[in-house]
């Protein structure tokens, strides 16, 4: 079998020549690092630094046509990968045009919902589609939708159905699991085109959902060009049942030479039925029908129709050799056929190698008979999960105790109260949220006061974190924001509220007349950073957006409001404003008795060369104790404009105009008056100095401060 082309530049001269390459952590700056336009030769480094978060990139744009581009996740601090959400199509080129795309160490997830036409990488025009490399090392590949790569090729003028080449399809130290969970067919790869060699070696497939095939060749008949290919699949683990007859169909959509060598994997149908695995069974199916487990249907590996079948030392469970796909007229025998058939007795498997399938902890005793039944004494399966010593399954259960807005974390997972299986010698990291202000940590249930814990485990944990919640009204800290621009609907019940259902935020805007309330997509969030003197502080907030006319013409700006039932004495209302565009230069917090008539208690100015986050604090007045009032954030028209000193050097030259109010209040807390706000004293400064913290910050709990960096009276100290 010979590739189609064969190229090897740049592929070590990347690192070794430090050819070009960026790091991004926004939408913005990848596309534009990924979708620039190269030269054949051009070889490219993006690194994704997102914090262990995905960025989501836009649905539907066409790869480059050309060059050479490693796409490379950075892990943070934690551990904790980088990844993408991302739909592409296939690069529109011609055959002269080099295109490789090499993916390390991400994690790569489906945008778009669950719709049936999402995918990760796609093409169904009548275009050709050409691509050197497409290789992915050590990635993940998570929450996808329904196909990852699905080439389906429209009609050419001459008849034919011709998609174009894939030189080199590699996918190597992969994961799949989660995946999508509706009925309707599409292949996992559906590969309609002509791929030279394709190679899946050590990879992890589970909690699947639904599963089509794994890999589905089709189109590509002798008139359209076909191609022999070499085929490898080998050191694999696929626990999933498939609906069609053959887990992976070549049949006659590869050439007669192809070599197809599938070696040393596990082939596994799930002995239990969740929400990911054996889902269209059910307690009904189950109950019914309670061998439906333990024998299910079985169906072939591969359907080959053409070429050299290699099929050697794998371990099969549910599943059976490949097929012979004859056609009517009696062709289609292979070639040549090397098979050797394991049987349990040869490979000793059982689901109870692993450490806890069922919890995905897939890792395997070196002393198992399968890590020596391959091909020449070779593991079975990703050899990576193989261990020195026999793992325990170890059960680590945490929880909140005296708070209701507290939370807990267990590595990626959070919540109240969180459970998760592990293995011994699993290192952990555990962590007592205190939601901001809302809550004071009082330590561990074993005493340990650090509030972040890293572990290693060696027998099951049980722990409780122990809280004493802040005297809070209502609070709108918007946790519920997970990206940014959301627009939600008004009136926005408080995050977090000492009564439910009574304090409702709402949006006014102002109609030439009077003042109205908008509700649907009323309310506009930002998940915005905004520099300030000491860094750069990433937070949730809301968005007065008062219109540009308005604003240009200082007539009523927008405001955002909320009711008070009946006002409790000494309240206080804390919060915290900024902007990184323009906004009056004045914040007013007034009050009403009426909602129409409004006094203001307390303003806070925008100032500096850069914007900064500015807390504002507002007691509500003696006069209104006991009695139902109203309490809005307004920007002051009288008070002139306020923009970031470069922005305003921007309008002076005519390069930006002011447009849009770009008020943003974050942070809305309203607090009883024992809500702890005192400042005690620190050596570095006098006691009435107010305590920032790193990025600007007032810190209120002085009385809990964490370990860091805090500013007191302009100065740094340093809690250990």
């Amino acid at each position: 079998m010979k590739k189609l082309m064969t190229t090897l530049s740049c592929f070590l001269a990347v690192f070794a020549m430090m050819a070009d390459h960026v790091t991004v952590s926004s939408k913005a700056d990848f596309e534009a690092a990924f979708f620039a336009e190269r030269t054949n030769d051009q070889c490219d480094t993006i690194f994704v630094k997102s914090n262990g978060t995905a960025i989501g990139l836009n649905n539907g744009k066409d790869m480059p046509k050309a060059g050479k581009i490693w796409i490379i996740g950075v892990d943070n601090e934690e551990g904790k990968m980088s990844g993408i959400k991302h739909q592409w199509n296939l690069p529109i080129n011609q055959a002269s045009d080099k295109l490789s795309v090499f993916f390390e160490n991400i994690v790569l997830e489906g945008a778009g919902g669950t719709a049936n036409s999402k995918y990760y990488f796609q093409t169904k025009d009548s275009n050709y589609h050409y691509i050197d490399t497409l290789k992915f090392t050590n990635c993940v590949f998570q929450n996808y939708n329904r196909a990852l790569f699905r080439v389906q090729p429209a009609e050419k003028t001459n008849g034919l159905k011709d998609a174009g080449d894939i030189n080199y399809f590699g996918v190597e130290g992969c994961s799949f699991h989660t995946g999508y969970q509706k009925s309707d067919p599409m292949s996992m790869f559906r590969m309609d085109m002509r791929v030279a060699e394709m190679v899946f070696r050590e990879n992890l497939f589970y909690d699947l959902g639904y599963v089509h095939s794994l890999i589905q060749f089709s189109t590509m008949s002798d008139e359209a060009g076909r191609v022999d290919i070499d085929f490898t699949f080998e050191n694999n683990i696929f626990i999933g049942w498939n609906s069609q007859n053959s887990l992976m169909m070549f049949d006659q959509y590869v050439g007669q030479m192809s070599s197809i060598k599938i070696n040393n994997n596990m082939f596994l149908v799930p002995n239990w039925y969740d929400a990911y695995n054996n889902s269209f069974i059910g307690d009904s199916i189950a109950q019914a029908n309670p061998d439906t487990l333990s024998n299910p249907k079985l169906h072939h590996v591969a359907s080959v129709q053409f070429g050299m079948l290699e099929f050697m030392n794998n371990v099969l469970v549910g599943y059976k050799g490949p097929r012979e796909n004859i056609t009517e007229d009696g062709e289609g025998q292979w070639l040549m056929a090397d098979t050797i058939y394991l049987t349990q007795e040869d490979h000793g498997f059982d689901w109870s190698i692993f450490t806890d399938a069922k919890s995905d902890l897939f890792n395997v005793w070196k002393g198992e008979k399968v890590y020596t039944a391959g091909v020449e004494g070779a593991p079975i399966g990703v050899a990576s999960l193989y261990t020195d010593e026999k793992k325990s399954v170890v059960n680590v259960t945490i929880a909140v105790e005296g708070s209701k807005s507290a939370i807990v974390k267990l590595n990626e997972q959070s919540g109240v109260s969180l459970s998760n299986k592990f293995i011994t010698g699993d290192e952990i990291t555990i962590e007592a949220n205190r939601k901001g202000m809302l809550n004071k940590f009082l330590g561990w249930s074993d005493g340990v006061k650090d509030a972040v814990r890293t572990i290693t485990l060696t027998s099951d944990l049980n722990l409780t974190a122990e809280f004493e919640e802040q005297p809070y009204i209502a609070v709108w800290n918007l946790e519920q924001l997970d990206k940014n621009n959301v627009k939600l609907d008004a009136p926005l019940a408080a995050n977090y509220a000492a009564e439910e259902g009574v304090y409702f935020l709402k949006y006014a805007t102002h109609d030439g007349t009077q003042y109205i309330d908008s509700t649907t997509q009323a309310i506009m969030t930002r998940n915005n950073k905004i520099s300030n003197d000491y860094t750069t502080d990433l937070r949730n907030c809301l968005f007065v957006h008062t219109d540009s006319a308005s604003f240009a013409d200082k007539t009523p700006s927008d405001y955002i409001y909320f009711e008070i039932p009946s006002v409790e004495a000494g309240s206080y209302l804390l919060f915290n404003i900024g902007t990184d565009n323009t906004a009056y230069k004045t914040t007013n917090v007034d009050v009403s008795l009426d909602g129409t008539t409004w006094e203001t208690i307390k303003t806070a100015d925008m100032y500096g060369d850069y914007g900064h986050w500015i807390q504002v604090e507002a007691e509500m007045p003696a006069s209104l104790n006991g009695k139902k009032a109203w309490v809005r954030i307004k920007g002051d028209e009288t008070s002139g404009y306020y923009s970031p000193a470069q922005l305003e050097a921007d309008f002076a030259a005519g390069t930006a105009h002011r447009t849009t109010e770009y008020l943003f209040v974050s942070e809305i807390f309203y607090v009883k008056a024992d809500f702890v706000n005192a400042i005690p004293s620190v050596n570095v400064a006098p006691a009435d100095e107010t305590i920032y913290d790193i990025f600007g910050r007032r810190v209120m709990d002085v009385d809990n401060l964490q370990p860091g960096l805090y500013i007191q009276g302009g100065k740094k100290f340093i809690i250990k």
